[in-house]
């Protein structure tokens, strides 16, 4: 019990870490959107999140000095980082410098601050990145690590995000309070007097959800029976993101079996009945 304590500390932690984080991608998005708004559209979606991207920003943080740098020294900055393929973005970046002609007053000073805050982003990177080693050291010395990784599409850092949020489970009484807890339950929607309605649902733990996700998404590529899981409700006409939540909720029913039993991952094929 000592270890699952010390892991919702790092949980804490670590969930601070990600608030900030996002509250200062949030901060460099509505700068540039401000000044410099297509070259803030290149990017959207995961492209400011990508580590090379926040190194171009804290260290020349944003067209002005982007521009002065040229399409090979940009390219070669962002391979320095490990960067796959980064010309595509540093073409659109380096085109949205190119088509904005008003000149925005101020904008060294809206530069300046993107840099600040893509450099704060860099180091709350480097410490949740810190905290995940204390966590994967922590999980070595929990039984219910191994029972955890015997099941298809569960790795270690799939493992170390289950235990830092549910520890050993013994929270929930059942695997359908713990699959509310998770967002895994369809959300019921009612108003008035109309027919209830069931959407995805937006609540729940993120953390939990999306490991659960992720091993599941995971799972479907090797394991057979969640394949085939995963094909019948694409079947019953489910989209693809509905199947795998669906396939989810399944395997948390198991998990929650197993980590009560304190027993490993078997095929039903290979459990012996009574």
């Amino acid at each position: 019990q000592q270890v699952f304590s010390q892991l919702k500390v790092l949980n804490g932690i670590d969930e601070d870490l990600a608030r900030s984080y996002t509250r200062l991608i949030n901060q460099i998005r509505s700068s540039l959107v401000g000044s410099y708004p297509e070259f803030e559209r290149v990017l959207r979606g995961q492209n400011i999140h990508r580590r090379w991207v926040l190194h171009m920003l804290a260290k020349y943080g944003g067209p002005t000095k982007i521009k002065r740098m040229g399409r090979a020294r940009l390219i070669a900055f962002a391979k320095k980082y490990k960067a796959r393929n980064p010309e595509k973005i540093i073409d659109g970046l380096l085109d949205a410098i190119k088509n904005q002609t008003v000149s925005i007053h101020g904008s060294e000073y809206v530069e300046l601050g993107v840099a600040m805050s893509a450099t704060d982003a860099l180091a709350k990177l480097d410490h949740r990145k810190v905290i995940e080693e204390k966590v994967g050291a922590l999980i070595e010395e929990v039984p219910h690590t191994h029972i955890l990784l015997s099941m298809p599409g569960i790795g270690p850092k799939t493992a170390a995000q289950i235990l830092m949020t549910v520890g050993d489970f013994s929270d929930f009484k059942t695997a359908s309070h713990m699959a509310s807890y998770a967002g895994l339950c369809p959300q019921t929607n009612q108003s008035g007097t109309s027919i209830n309605t069931k959407s995805p649902n937006r609540a729940g733990n993120k953390k939990l959800k999306n490991a659960l996700w992720q091993s599941s998404f995971s799972a479907i590529r090797y394991h057979e029976r969640s394949r085939q899981y995963y094909e019948r409700k694409r079947k019953e006409g489910k989209r693809h993101n509905a199947a795998v939540v669906a396939l989810a909720r399944r395997r948390l029913t198991v998990l929650f079996t197993m980590m009560a039993n304190h027993s490993l991952y078997q095929e039903p094929e290979k459990q012996k009945t009574a």
